[in-house]
């Protein structure tokens, strides 16, 4: 999406086969629970500066995905949307990168990804230690509530 537009995504899945979800202007947002299902070596791209909020469903096949990446799928996403981008939910891309640039502020996220990088910017992602959100329970919460980043092969 270019030149100046802006969307609003009803809940639901939007299958993006072959190509890119890629957000060039905004602001872009969700009215509801929405999945980006990305196949056929699909990605994401979001432009530095475009406003994004977007939210995962909270019920459902995909509760707490916001964006699933087909697993046989190496592609790299990049998300450089910085402080205007509001994103709640997992980001699910086991084969791919993510990469992120420009900082995030607000997001309450998890990651799953072959590679995940943070460049330039400051990062303030809020926990999810219920699963409310993400779809995933670290089983921790609370005052004093520890949270890990475990790199899975």
């Amino acid at each position: 999406m270019t030149n100046g537009n802006s969307l609003t995504l009803s809940p639901g899945v939007y299958v993006i086969n072959g190509g890119s979800f890629n957000l060039q202007s905004g602001p872009v947002t969700s009215s509801g629970g929405v999945t980006i299902y990305l196949t056929n070596g699909a990605t994401v791209n979001i432009g530095s500066g475009v406003p994004v909020t977007l939210n995962a469903p909270s019920t459902g096949t995909y509760a707490g995905i916001l964006f699933f990446q087909d697993r046989n799928d190496m592609g790299t996403s990049n998300f450089a949307g910085g402080t205007a981008d509001i994103l709640q939910g997992t980001i699910y891309a086991p084969g791919g990168k993510v990469l992120f640039t420009n900082g995030l502020q607000q997001s309450t996220m998890a990651v799953v990804a072959q590679d995940v990088d943070f460049e330039s910017g400051t990062y303030n992602l809020n926990a999810d230690p219920g699963g409310n959100i993400t779809g995933i329970n670290s089983g921790s919460s609370g005052p004093g509530a520890t949270y890990v980043l475990t790199m899975v092969e």
